[in-house]
């Protein structure tokens, strides 16, 4: 998604950023490996565990962009505008698409900015200790799909782009933790809890994370064109790709009411 940066002084430009051109291409790899997860969610149940996998580059990527925006320096209220936008109308599309009421991408994308926004302008004691607490959310239940993670992750991103070696440690350890959910590591059953750890699940859905986004970039950095798709590009096909998902349940008789039911 595209999002204009903050105003906070930042150095001179990184030669991580990509041109404009490029962003396009690694937006695009992030559209197809997060509708690749979506369809099998939506349609299959999560039935096909390496689309699974293949969709946890997605959102790196979109941090990756919005790093990269951020540390451009411009004005961010249009984008959190449109944004909040989108979300609206994609949030109906989302709960009739998936099986859990959760808020979609869009939402969590804005909060991300936010936050990111407001802790890259604290010092560094302070981005390094809060950086440090977001590691422990997975024990907290909340509405975000990544946890404070990764609502944060695009900090460790930033700190690269500005050549600060330690984001590279930061970047590392958020992607592991982006993976670790503490409703899959516990279990109540028989008024007994227990705990397993799902050792391949991780890995495999750590290597989507770190893995995919470092090909990505690596196919993209090469383009040095211009924007070369419409601005709204990835706004306008976020609803559209939930509503098609939606009507596709409908249609294999997979229409989730109980999200409506009234206990």
């Amino acid at each position: 998604m595209h999002i204009p940066s903050s105003e906070f002084p930042i150095p001179s430009p990184s030669p991580w950023l990509l041109t404009e051109g490029a962003l396009d291409t690694l937006k695009l790899w992030a559209l197809f490996l997060m509708t690749l997860d979506h369809t099998n969610q939506a349609l299959f149940g999560g039935e096909y565990a390496s689309l699974t996998y293949l969709g946890r580059g997605a959102y790196p990527l979109f941090c990756f962009a919005m790093a990269c925006h951020l540390i451009r320096k411009d004005p961010m209220d249009r984008y959190l505008q449109r944004i909040i936008a989108y979300a609206l109308l994609s949030q109906p599309f989302y709960l009739l698409a998936f099986d859990e009421p959760q808020i979609n991408i869009l939402f969590i994308l804005c909060f991300t900015a936010l936050i990111s926004r407001w802790l890259l302008e604290q010092s560094p004691v302070w981005q390094h200790l809060l950086l440090g607490l977001s590691l422990v959310s997975f024990v907290l239940k909340d509405p975000f799909d990544y946890d404070l993670v990764g609502l944060v992750f695009p900090v460790a991103l930033v700190m690269i782009l500005q050549g600060r070696r330690i984001g590279w440690f930061w970047c590392a350890l958020l992607a592991v933790f982006l993976n670790i959910d503490l409703g899959h590591l516990l279990s109540y059953e028989e008024g007994v809890w227990s705990m397993a750890f799902p050792v391949a699940d991780f890995c495999w859905t750590t290597a989507g994370t770190l893995v995919l986004p470092i090909v990505a970039y690596g196919s993209s950095c090469a383009i040095r064109t211009r924007r070369y798709l419409p601005r709204l590009t990835f706004y306008v096909y976020y609803p559209a790709h939930l509503a098609l998902l939606s009507l596709l349940r409908l249609g294999m008789g997979k229409w989730p009411w109980e999200i409506f039911s009234i206990s």
